[in-house]
């Protein structure tokens, strides 16, 4: 069950983050990277699972990487 969502576009790429509801009533974060491969191509699809008590952790740990 999907709860709410938001999307961010970044050049060729599309991210969509999604709150969703597993069975066990339980919220989790999924992200979706969709990237465009080219016209008449399908595109390139990958996502990552976050966990309600895992948010926090991943959250500090992006502001304390850099580029």
């Amino acid at each position: 069950m999907k709860t709410n969502g938001m999307t961010l576009k970044c050049g060729k790429r599309t991210f969509f983050f999604d709150v969703k509801q597993a069975r066990n009533g339980s919220n989790y974060l999924r992200i979706t990277e969709s990237l465009f491969m080219g016209e008449g191509q399908e595109h390139k699809k990958s996502a990552i699972v976050l966990f309600k008590e895992d948010i926090d952790v991943f959250a500090e740990m992006m502001k304390r990487v850099s580029l």
